[in-house]
């Protein structure tokens, strides 16, 4: 379903006189598909983390519901910090 997606998307994109990411992109500039991969590393790291670390205190570290999320708090400020200063 997602390629199906991707592939309408790229298909349309392709086509259309003021495309929302023009395709152009990714072949004229040999870095914009390098960051484009990395943000998504990114992205996947940070949102599977966000799930995997409450649940490894809880069942791991034996603490509660309430102190996970209260463990997680350095890990949401340091994320927010990171994301003001990044250009």
């Amino acid at each position: 379903m997602a390629v199906r997606s991707l592939g309408s998307f790229v298909a349309v994109e392709k086509w259309v006189s003021e495309p929302l990411l023009p395709v152009r992109v990714f072949t004229h500039h040999r870095n914009y598909p390098l960051a484009m991969v990395m943000i998504l590393a990114a992205g996947v790291v940070m949102f599977g983390a966000g799930f995997y670390l409450p649940l490894f205190q809880q069942t791991v570290q034996g603490a509660s519901a309430t102190n996970s999320g209260l463990l997680m708090i350095p890990v949401v400020i340091v994320s927010t910090i990171a994301g003001k200063i990044s250009p």
